[in-house]
């Protein structure tokens, strides 16, 4: 009896540790931790900390066995890492002005993110962005924003989209909100295009107006708004220009908000 309790452990162990081993395997991807790490800008000197999770049914997991996560980066010039290139966690420094691509990879499996470097800001980028959204049936959500360069509103909507509402070389806070709608609501962030935000958001009167997002459609008197609150000021601003046409600045907050017109929010 003691010889047959003893070989049905040694089953039940082996086959303990196969499942661990079995979930180790099932991961489909890898991305980062945090949506907005798939796109960051650094000035000189200036470090970053990258966190890589797994992907499981479209969840983040950890990865059992992070040490066999590898990190590179594709011009160590430019960026390079402080201490060491394995792990969950690894940490970049700016060496000078440009670009680099830092890439983490874990079983055949990669992500990427694109990082900008410079003495100082251009304007067709702006760092430090707060959004909030607040939404009736959408969720209601606060994300920053560390880095935020232009991007072509055709990339978002396709190529036969009209974009001559919105501007070409600055960040407008129309810019601002179709990121962190997409890296809040999409855990692989950008890495796999803009899926969420093309199939949840319409932006009319070429890329001007807001006129949906998620099941929150604009009707009658109430739609959804836009404030800002500058850098350095204490109260939030209406504009009466359209986000496609609000250029932001460095550490500006911004606020979307499905409302009626008029009221207070």
């Amino acid at each position: 009896m003691k010889k047959i309790f003893s070989m049905v452990l040694v089953i039940t162990l082996v086959l303990g540790f196969g499942g661990i081993q079995s979930f180790a395997v099932s991961i489909d991807d890898i991305t980062f931790d945090n949506g907005t790490m798939f796109s960051v800008g650094l000035g000189i000197n200036e470090e970053f900390t990258y966190t890589a999770k797994g992907l499981e049914g479209g969840s983040k997991v950890d990865i059992s066995d992070p040490q066999n996560i590898s990190w590179t980066t594709s011009n160590s010039s430019v960026v390079d890492f402080v201490g060491s290139t394995t792990g969950e966690t690894v940490t970049v420094e700016a060496k000078s002005a440009g670009k680099a691509v830092i890439t983490a990879t874990y079983n055949g499996m990669s992500v990427e993110s694109n990082v900008f470097t410079a003495n100082g800001y251009s304007y067709d980028y702006v760092q430090n962005i707060s959004m909030q959204v607040i939404g009736e049936t959408t969720d209601n959500f606060t994300i920053n924003i560390p880095f935020l360069n232009n991007f072509s509103l055709k990339d978002v909507f396709g190529s036969s989209y009209n974009d001559s509402g919105i501007l070409k070389d600055e960040v407008t806070a129309m810019h601002a909100l179709l990121y962190a709608l997409e890296v809040y609501y999409d855990t692989e962030g950008l890495t796999d295009g803009w899926d969420w935000v093309s199939a949840n958001v319409e932006v009319g009167y070429n890329g001007a107006f807001v006129s949906k997002i998620g099941a929150d459609s604009n009707y009658g008197m109430t739609g959804w708004m836009y404030k800002i609150k500058p850098s350095g000021e204490t109260n939030w601003e209406l504009p009466m220009i359209s986000a496609s046409q609000y250029v932001l600045g460095n550490g500006d907050q911004e606020k979307w908000g499905f409302v009626t017109w008029g009221e207070e929010w």
